[in-house]
């Protein structure tokens, strides 16, 4: 179809649309606007992708446009290799549990670090992290065969309710939650307050995590680009589908209220 120069504006806002229906890329859009942009201004006509209707289609068109996650997941052979660098970048043992606590309980309860760990900022509560008093373990024996924990503060906690998360035990694994979490709350004490602590008893900072997350990333040669302290969560929930949670449980496992935990699920060859 031949299409008459100059262009008008709605011929320009409807190309727009098809080349967004087309899966074009919004660069490439700008592109073409903008080569149509330049024959009508080196010709003395108006421009038509100026108009408003035009810059609607492409705020629309932007807005549709479907994201990319470049975080990659912590599988479990990764946090295996993660929770066995750790004693190389640290010393101090008590240290050394808290984090590979952190990893465990962050990978099989797909808890977000903000839920765990604090943040440097004035202001913020300790109460916002987990408690020491919202984890309490099950045993048979002497043998530790589960935990409860109580987030009480989480993203779209509208209601306010506190809720608790069943870990189960993976005794085949050096990673197991129950059991990392149990030895480090050994050595940190039974002091209340924030679950995870620093030297001076108050939540452990976030950011100090992360350096130490990133120091292992670089010990196990993994791209700190692409690894993230959400690569904990994101692999949890694709783990959690690998074994063949179902959606609801998986929903309820990781606090979520919409199926929006599905863009999370990874390829295993990831």
């Amino acid at each position: 179809m031949a299409v008459q120069l100059p262009v008008k504006h709605t011929i320009v806002a409807l190309y727009v649309a098809h080349a967004h229906n087309l899966k074009f890329a919004n660069s490439t859009i700008a592109s073409h606007l903008s080569a149509i942009a330049y024959w009508h201004s080196l010709h003395g006509f108006a421009d038509p992708t100026k108009s408003f209707l035009v810059r609607k289609a492409i705020r629309g068109a932007a807005s549709l446009a479907p994201t990319y996650d470049i975080r990659l997941p912590i599988t479990l052979p990764i946090l295996e290799r993660l929770c066995s660098a750790v004693p190389t970048i640290l010393n101090n043992v008590v240290q050394q549990n808290l984090v590979v606590a952190v990893f465990a309980v962050a990978f099989y309860s797909l808890a977000r670090i903000g839920e765990l760990l604090g943040h440097c900022s004035l202001g913020t509560s300790p109460k916002k992290v987990v408690q020491l008093d919202d984890v309490t373990f099950e045993a048979d024996g002497a043998v530790l065969k589960r935990m409860h924990i109580t987030y009480r503060e989480f993203k779209h906690n509208i209601s306010g309710k506190p809720h608790v998360i069943p870990v189960e035990a993976n005794t085949t694994s050096n990673t197991c939650p129950v059991t990392s979490l149990y030895n480090y709350i050994k050595m940190r004490g039974s002091s209340p307050g924030a679950l995870f602590i620093d030297e001076l008893g108050q939540p452990f900072p976030r950011a100090r995590s992360e350096s130490i997350t990133r120091r292992c990333l670089v010990f196990c040669d993994l791209d700190v680009a692409r690894y993230k302290g959400h690569s904990f969560r994101i692999g949890g929930a694709s783990y959690a589908a690998a074994k063949g949670f179902t959606d609801a449980q998986i929903r309820l496992l990781g606090r979520w209220k919409t199926d929006a935990f599905k863009r999370y699920i990874r390829s295993p060859s990831l």
